[in-house]
């Protein structure tokens, strides 16, 4: 998770007017913590909402890597999974290059000022993982949110990517259980790409549909 403004924060370990004056600092801090990031990026990518039968999800869902394990994220999944009625109110927003190449999306709903991310994907995670979710916090912040929070597990090049764009582990940790012997070549954590997407235990889950 990242924090993207603190007076809620802040305002849970001291006087509310002390909060108030002190969230004014913290919060140029945040702000001026997350331009380093993005000046200091070699790549950078713009997001932008869009609907759930845009043609870029499918693009993108044709360019996954091979030697990743995750469930099927083609654009009639998503819609599916998120977009269905009764799934709740999700958005999708998707982030392209300088060339305006589509290279990711996240999905996400605000939870009372939590930006909670069910889903993101990129064409190439090692790479773009970090500029995605970098582009997508202005994108929080622009809607208000305190905080965006991610749920990932798998491979260390993603994790790291994640870091990259700021965000800290939680406090939390939760389980995860494997029903069925994996495929070979599979069996290393490196090989598992495992978002929110994958809950089981959301109250509106998806197929587990390894691709």
């Amino acid at each position: 998770a990242t924090p993207l403004a603190s007076g809620v924060f802040l305002s849970r370990r001291m006087p509310v007017w002390l909060a108030h004056t002190a969230a004014l600092f913290v919060d140029i801090a945040l702000r001026f913590r997350e331009g380093l990031y993005r000046l200091l990026a070699m790549e950078q990518l713009v997001c932008k909402p869009i609907d759930w039968d845009n043609p870029a999800i499918d693009a993108l869902w044709s360019r996954r890597p091979e030697t990743l394990m995750l469930s099927e994220r083609s654009s009639e999944m998503l819609h599916w999974r998120f977009a269905a009625p009764g799934r709740g109110d999700w958005r999708l927003c998707l982030a392209t290059d300088a060339q305006n190449v589509a290279q990711g999306y996240v999905v996400w709903r605000d939870r009372q000022g939590l930006a909670e991310v069910g889903a993101f994907f990129t064409a190439d995670p090692a790479r773009w993982t970090a500029p995605l979710l970098r582009a997508f916090v202005e994108i929080a912040r622009a809607e208000g949110m305190r905080t965006v929070s991610v749920e990932f597990f798998g491979a260390r090049q993603v994790t790291e990517q994640i870091r990259r764009a700021g965000l800290g582990p939680r406090p939390e940790r939760r389980s995860m259980f494997i029903s069925k012997v994996l495929p070979p070549g599979l069996e290393a954590q490196d090989s598992w790409y495992i978002t929110g997407f994958d809950d089981d235990a959301d109250p509106h889950p998806g197929p587990w549909a390894t691709q």
